[in-house]
């Protein structure tokens, strides 16, 4: 499931598969005036009814980001690539910060892959500007 979106709502579908049913999401793109929610329709290029695909189970709250704020040098964050106490950690820079609708603050940075990603499922520790990541 998204972590964020513009909406602040995913649509959750029942897939099946060879092996048994499974869900997917996707994303609430708007409202009509009934307020019913609408998801965009890629083979038509149009927006459509969400519980009218086949599948659907329900809709989901999620983040809604309302703004980003770029990050001052020398934020710096220490995550853990396993949940375990170990020397399994490594640094990165933060770049921005993002703001969802609640007021939760999460911090951006680059993952091991070397793209930015917001680290809010992984363990990981803010260290502010001169303070010692060991």
């Amino acid at each position: 499931m998204p972590d964020y979106n513009d909406t602040g709502w995913v649509v959750v579908y029942d897939r099946d598969a060879k092996a048994g049913s499974y869900e997917t999401s996707e994303d609430v793109h708007s409202w009509d005036n009934e307020g019913n929610a609408l998801i965009v329709d890629r083979k038509t290029g149009s927006l459509v009814l969400a519980a009218k695909r086949e599948g659907f189970k329900r809709l989901e709250e999620t983040s809604r980001i309302v703004a980003a704020i770029p990050a001052a040098p020398g934020w710096n964050l220490k995550i853990w690539e396993r949940d375990a106490p170990d020397t399994s950690t490594f640094v990165a820079p933060i770049a921005a910060w993002l703001v969802t609708a609640t007021g939760q603050v999460v911090p951006v940075s680059s993952s091991n892959d070397d793209y930015l990603e917001p680290l809010h499922t992984q363990r990981s520790q803010i260290h502010a500007p001169g303070e010692s990541t060991d």
